[in-house]
């Protein structure tokens, strides 16, 4: 009896079924990699229909929920494969060679400002960038290097003096901001189970963080007529 009522509410909601079977392939990408994404999957693949009967759900139902489960994973692999920095092509350095770059590099800023303590973190959508080199030879090349595109950087400021938390409260989503600092890549997890930044960052499409010195390293100022993160800011209040 209780199998009845679980096919009967499978085939009344067919939608929500699909949803889930989705949302359960996409987990499942999200969780594995590699080769253990493979085995995976076959484990799945295997279980799923034996679970589907179960439930008493019968003939085309059962493709139509595997095809789901299978495109969930499939959607995922996608967007992630595509989830990469393009600086280092657009700019033509190596990504370690980016590590410690010295920047300038202008933006919009796309995130509240976050202090705690003596630091302030904030996301920009960066718009162009210009190295830095001590070298003049250096600098006449990095000017043609630059960086007219579209990436976001996860920005922590470095406060050097307590007045400059006043500052930093200052600076406000849509503002149009330039920051002189460095690159630097994301932490990964240094102990087993411990947080891994980077695998962090990477769920929001942030592949790179940008450390400044000083409130003095930052020029923010609001921009004429509506940013995009303002815009959708103020309609989510």
């Amino acid at each position: 009896m209780g199998g009845n009522e679980g096919g009967i509410q499978m085939k009344g909601r067919p939608l929500l079924s699909f949803t889930i079977c989705w949302l359960c392939g996409s987990g499942l990408a999200c969780a594995l990699t590699g080769w253990t994404l493979i085995w995976g999957m076959v484990g799945a693949l295997a279980c799923l229909p034996l679970l589907l009967r179960f439930m008493d759900v019968r003939g085309w139902s059962i493709l139509f929920l595997l095809a789901a489960f299978v495109g969930g994973t499939v959607h995922w692999e996608w967007n992630d494969i595509r989830n990469h920095s393009s600086l280092p092509e657009t700019i033509h350095i190596a990504a370690d060679e980016m590590d410690g770059m010295a920047a300038e590099i202008q933006g919009e800023l796309m995130s509240d400002v976050r202090i705690d303590g003596d630091r302030a973190d904030f996301k920009i959508q960066m718009s162009s960038l210009l190295p830095i080199s001590d070298s003049p030879t250096d600098t006449e090349t990095a000017a043609v290097s630059l960086f007219n595109g579209s990436e976001t950087l996860m920005v922590q400021v470095r406060l050097v003096e307590e007045e400059e938390q006043q500052v930093a409260a200052g600076w406000k989503r849509g503002d149009a901001i330039t920051l002189k600092g460095s690159f630097a890549s994301p932490g990964e997890a240094r102990n087993f189970g411990g947080f891994d930044y980077r695998s962090y960052l990477r769920t929001l499409h942030i592949h790179w963080l940008f450390k400044v010195k000083g409130a003095s390293s930052v020029t923010a100022a609001p921009q004429k007529g509506l940013g995009n993160s303002a815009f959708f800011g103020g309609l989510t209040g």
